[in-house]
């Protein structure tokens, strides 16, 4: 999504650790782009981009996928959950609810920066809160992800652990 504020970050999160990527924008992403992948990371945008939620992205189906901010966001109305207008900015505290192959602390510090959240939960499992709002799920049958907090800030394991670990 933009560049250098949210790719940027996790491209050198994934470079750091040993490993490669293919950096692409939404609506340039291809089939081909999709079936060369073994996973996807949707990073955030701007507070007032709102053009990734007109799209359909009908590839979400195919690999596991980890959303950021506004890729959870896409996420989650893919699904037909419905988003609602909530600003949340800072660093804000994590509770975990459910174990989860990203992230092992019960508890966590996290900077968000969004506007928007989603307040139906079709098909995702709710993983994390922050203040009774949920903040990072899992679709209920899929190795799909979404955090609307940025982990390439303050929790970059849950980068790595997206990247390293076996579906």
């Amino acid at each position: 999504m933009s560049e250098l504020e949210f790719v940027k970050p996790i491209e050198d999160i994934i470079k750091k650790n040993g490993f490669s990527c293919l950096i692409k924008n939404y609506k340039h992403v291809s089939k081909e782009d999709v079936r060369k992948s073994e996973k996807i990371i949707i990073s955030g945008t701007a507070l007032k981009d709102f053009d990734y939620l007109k799209k359909n992205f009908s590839w979400l189906d195919d690999k596991p996928v980890l959303g950021i901010c506004a890729g959870a966001q896409m996420i989650a109305k893919k699904f037909g959950n419905v988003l609602k207008d909530e600003e949340i900015i800072g660093k804000f505290k994590v509770k975990l609810t459910e174990e989860n192959k990203l992230i092992g602390k019960k508890e966590f510090e996290s900077y968000f920066l969004l506007s928007k959240i989603f307040i139906t939960r079709k098909d995702l499992k709710i993983l994390a809160f922050t203040n009774d709002i949920p903040v990072m799920f899992k679709h209920s049958n899929k190795e799909i992800y979404g955090c609307l907090f940025h982990p390439e800030v303050l929790n970059q394991e849950i980068i790595l652990n997206f990247i390293i670990s076996s579906y």
